[in-house]
């Protein structure tokens, strides 16, 4: 059984001894180990994706990702967000590495529009070709990406304390192997208190060389 499942145990079957400071603290106890199961998941999917044959194909993004904007709105069902799509967002690519790296990149813009009662998301489409290239966009918390932007691709690094906003530090990394996968690239343009918009170029992956004539 895990950490976490024998403090919810401890809670049930010992809350009166507890009292309220000990119930605190096992309360602590049960977020910390979900927090550490949460960061080995997202480190194991992070070194998958390394290895995961690419399955391409036509994908839609666009209905992507409103379904995964009502996921987060049907676990926070009393904000409200404003959530801007086009009907189709057509790309070629792997929809089983598709969809995480929609998930990280809404779920980040949600996360950090979380403080604003006007909160806005908006999924754009920014260039067909050569290179097919989509944003996220919201107004949002945002941060100096003047100052070392790149290293927020880099696992465990942040622009925000974990005070200020939750998080394992792998979204955007797991986000720039994925576009890498594709041959393709992630970066952000952002300035405190004004947002965020992160581009996702999505790059066409070599042909494999021709067998020589026997």
């Amino acid at each position: 059984m895990s950490v976490a499942g024998f403090t919810q145990l401890l809670q049930r079957r010992h809350a009166a001894t507890l009292g309220e400071d000990g119930l605190k603290l096992v309360m602590r106890v049960e977020r910390s180990a979900r927090q550490m199961a949460s960061l080995v998941t997202d480190l194991l999917a992070l070194s998958r994706l390394s290895t995961a044959t690419l399955a391409l194909q036509a994908v839609d993004l666009a209905p992507m990702a409103r379904e995964i904007v009502q996921e987060l709105r049907e676990q926070e069902p009393g904000r409200q967000v404003c959530f801007e799509c086009p009907p189709a967002l057509p790309v070629r690519a792997d929809p089983g590495l598709m969809r995480p790296l929609l998930v990280n990149l809404l779920a980040n813009a949600w996360k950090f529009t979380g403080k604003r009662a006007d909160a806005h998301i908006a999924l754009r489409l920014q260039a067909q070709a050569p290179v097919p290239t989509f944003c996220i966009q919201d107004n949002g918390a945002g941060f100096d990406s003047s100052a070392g932007a790149e290293r927020l691709f880099q696992p465990f690094q942040r622009f925000h304390t974990l005070s200020e906003f939750s998080g394992s530090g792998i979204g955007l990394a797991t986000c720039q192997r994925i576009a890498a996968r594709h041959c393709g690239r992630v970066w952000v343009e952002s300035t405190p208190g004004n947002g965020a918009s992160v581009f996702v170029a999505l790059g066409a992956p070599p042909k494999a060389p021709l067998s020589p004539a026997g």
